[in-house]
């Protein structure tokens, strides 16, 4: 199987898929839900991805690149995006390194929706 076709295959269930250097710069963003048109995330192209979270999320990225340098693959991490006039945008990220592939694969599920159930949670617990 060649490594374009592993990176297309990994970007099926995910919610955001990025192809990043071994040094965190981002290649190439893909996200199938237009909800997330909003967060301008084609923007990270060319970025560092340590650039495109918020600061004290930064070590997570760096970890995620190191544990990845280490192993070819990682735990999953969460991080939260920051964008002008909108709440943080929380993903929840593993790397992946593929054979024959010179990028990494890094995968991400939108946490939107479970930050959204824990605030209403937390809501209804202060009202009790």
């Amino acid at each position: 199987m060649g490594a374009d076709t592993v990176a297309a295959l990994a970007s099926i269930g995910a919610d955001i898929t990025m192809i990043v250097t071994s040094q965190g710069d981002i290649v190439d963003v893909a996200y199938a839900d237009e909800s997330l048109d909003r967060y301008d995330l084609d923007d990270w192209v060319g970025r560092n991805w340590t650039a495109t979270v918020t600061p004290e999320c930064r070590e997570k990225i760096e970890e995620l690149l190191d544990e990845n340098a280490q192993s070819g693959n990682t735990r999953r991490r969460q991080v939260n995006h920051p964008t002008q006039g909108l709440a943080d945008l929380p993903i929840e990220y593993s790397l992946l390194s593929v054979e024959g592939l010179p990028y990494k694969i890094a995968i991400g599920d939108d946490l939107r929706r479970m930050s959204q159930l824990q605030q209403q949670l937390v809501k209804v617990q202060v009202e009790l």
